[in-house]
């Protein structure tokens, strides 16, 4: 049942475990810190929220997967489910905590809190800060992938370089002046008409 319920967990972001409480999964997403030159990792976090009065509809997704993976009917895996919450919290109560493998532990706390979920520690294990420094390397030829093609730095400069002068040059059209000369000897032709010049 806990692999089911984790797997439920995964896919859902969420398992509601009725009359006890739900498990909730939270992304923190990748954050840069410039100040430290460093990235954190994205972190999954997961929070236990006591609920005593879990609704009928919030677990009816979890009694259909439940349903489906144990091929059986959802009234025996909803039964299933509340044998299996009730083991859960008798084992918590007798030893004061119970590990669920891969998520943390369920640990029995004498305050108002009642139960306490700590995740485990190792879903942060490679989860380490990455350092952000930019490798500056002046002249040095790296490797790089332009589209499918395998390249360096130096191959694609002179491409670069040869795609510049290949290109025609701009040749300019002067069409435009005889024209322009023939149209003012035109218009000077016809003023000295009409003054009578000619």
């Amino acid at each position: 049942m806990f692999y089911l319920l984790q797997q439920f967990l995964m896919d859902h972001g969420s398992v509601s475990l009725p009359r006890w409480g739900t498990l909730h999964l939270n992304t923190i997403p990748s954050v840069f810190h410039n100040g430290e030159q460093k990235f954190t990792a994205p972190q999954t976090i997961i929070l236990w929220q006591e609920d005593n009065e879990t609704q009928e509809l919030s677990i009816q997704p979890l009694i259909g997967f439940l349903s489906r993976c144990e091929d059986e009917t959802e009234e025996d895996c909803f039964e299933k489910l509340q044998v299996f919450i009730n083991q859960l919290k008798d084992q918590i109560h007798k030893r004061g905590q119970v590990f669920w493998a891969g998520l943390g532990i369920f640990t029995l706390t004498t305050g108002k809190e009642g139960i306490k979920f700590v995740p485990d520690p190792a879903l942060q294990i490679y989860l380490k800060p990455i350092q952000a420094n930019r490798i500056i390397k002046g002249g040095q030829s790296h490797e790089m992938l332009v589209g499918d093609t395998q390249t360096n730095t130096k191959e694609m400069q002179s491409y670069l370089h040869l795609q510049d002068n290949l290109e025609a040059p701009v040749k300019k059209d002067w069409w435009w002046v005889p024209a322009l000369i023939g149209g003012l000897l035109g218009i000077a032709l016809i003023l000295a008409k009409w003054k009578g010049i000619v």
